[in-house]
């Protein structure tokens, strides 16, 4: 697999990287595939035989089960507080809401401390929300390097610590990683896989992500290593993004993409808010025909993109199912329970797709997490 490097033109200029929203969005996040939708499907599908079209076959249905089966050892008890320190945006809004219906199966509380747009502000809120004296606080997107004193105060106050969409391993009080970077891995190879398969093993794509956080990095190394080992004669060309180039810059520089390289006809994004303004950028430059748009983690404004056939397919990452999964790993912590399942596990992953789209970015295709959640909790 050829793989280059652009930094492609625009007349904008790339600002510096301050927002953490977006991608802390972006992360809360873990994943699975539904149905592929006819016109997303190669004119000849590849013979079942064909190891790669059996990779692909079992990632185009939504899984029944939200991947964990061990049950709490006993109810957890109620009156817990937990501090969200939520971004902001859509995708952390869901995810919050989530973990107040979750913590309320419980008896629990959540409230939240809103993170700004900086690594400053969110170490500040980090230290706003010890001097409440939760019992847990949960944080996306940070790694735990960039926390150190924080994590210390936490620890020293019998804190217990979850994060999500963080590179690296669990260690007091960080108790547990949901959706690490296995997870976020495997959304990003399942799209490889898709173009591999999609393309008959000769496409032409170009991803769009940003490099300044490891785990979206993690993802595109997987998503780079997939591609070139079920893909060999694909090319790949990778361009970074500040997160301020959202809806701002990045439609501009898929135009200039476009423009230079006609056979680029695969278009992937780290997630779903960074394709933001790109098919109405594509339709105005006329380059829309037969170039599809994919990407992991994605938003509302995505699904309806696809119902449309705008863009064509994204790894999920259910908002609702982090939300509640978070809280399974506080309770887990809570009692003493080994936490195994959700450090050493992946998300199910599937591909959404015009064929059977969930009718939410919270859900996204998951039927039943919630009930599945409260057996694990035994309270219902």
């Amino acid at each position: 697999m050829r793989t280059t490097w652009k930094t492609v033109p625009t007349r904008c200029r790339r600002p510096t990287v301050r927002s953490l929203g977006l991608v802390v969005a972006a992360l809360v996040a873990t994943a699975a595939l539904l149905s592929v939708v006819a016109n997303a499907q190669p004119t000849t599908r590849l013979s079942p035989k064909d190891s790669i079209a059996a990779i692909v076959q079992k990632y185009l249905h939504p899984p029944a089960s939200i991947g964990i089966t061990a049950r709490l050892s006993h109810r957890p008890a109620s009156g817990k507080t937990i501090v969200d320190l939520a971004c902001g945006v859509p995708k952390c809004k869901e995810m919050d809401n989530a973990m107040k219906q979750a913590a309320a199966a419980l008896g629990w509380t959540v409230k939240d401390i809103n993170t700004g747009t900086s690594l400053e502000t969110t170490t500040q809120a980090f230290d706003r929300a010890i001097d409440t004296h939760p019992d847990g606080i949960h944080l996306a997107g940070i790694p735990a390097s960039a926390l150190t004193p924080q994590l210390a105060r936490a620890k020293a106050a019998g804190i217990s610590v979850v994060f999500n969409g963080v590179t690296g391993v669990a260690a007091k009080p960080v108790v547990a990683l949901v959706q690490s970077t296995s997870s976020v891995k495997k959304e990003f190879e399942i799209l490889a896989d898709y173009i591999a398969w999609d393309s008959h093993g000769s496409g032409h794509a170009a991803i769009f992500n940003s490099a300044a956080f490891p785990i979206l990095r993690a993802g595109q190394q997987g998503f780079t290593a997939e591609l070139a080992k079920y893909c060999p004669k694909c090319t790949l060309t990778k361009i970074d993004n500040n997160l301020t180039d959202i809806g701002t810059v990045i439609p501009g520089k898929v135009v200039s993409l476009l423009q230079a390289h006609p056979e680029i006809r695969y278009l992937v994004f780290g997630f779903g808010d960074m394709s933001t303004g790109v098919p109405a950028a594509l339709v105005s430059a006329g380059l829309q025909k037969g170039v599809k748009l994919l990407g992991t983690a994605p938003s509302d404004p995505n699904i309806q993109n696809i119902r449309t056939g705008a863009e064509t397919a994204y790894a999920a990452v259910p908002s609702g199912l982090i939300g509640w999964a978070l809280i399974d790993a506080f309770a887990r912590a809570f009692n003493g329970d080994s936490l195994a399942p959700i450090n050493n596990g992946v998300f199910p992953t599937w591909l959404i797709t015009k064929n059977d789209l969930p009718t939410s970015a919270t859900d996204q295709g998951i039927r039943n997490y919630q009930a599945q959640y409260k057996k694990l909790w035994r309270v219902g």
